[in-house]
């Protein structure tokens, strides 16, 4: 599974949301797949690995193994 590097966008309630990977899914993900202390908050990168459940209607996207992106000094 590969690292995807996306951002919160929206925040259910206190233990959950969605991220907004960079191929422009939307992936909903749980605060018990947090490693770290990040804080569900809008606006937030953060790096995870998906999960994809096909559905007869639909694929839903998760996001686990979820941490705050840090960015590489140059």
């Amino acid at each position: 599974m590969k690292e995807i590097v996306g951002v919160v966008i929206e925040k259910i309630d206190n233990s959950s949301g969605i991220i907004l990977g960079p191929d422009q899914k939307e992936y909903f993900f749980s605060s018990l797949d947090i490693l770290d202390d990040t804080k569900i908050e809008v606006g937030t990168k953060v790096v995870f690995k998906e999960e994809c459940y096909a559905t007869n209607k639909e694929n839903i996207y998760r996001a686990i193994l979820i941490s705050k992106y840090e960015e590489e000094p140059i």
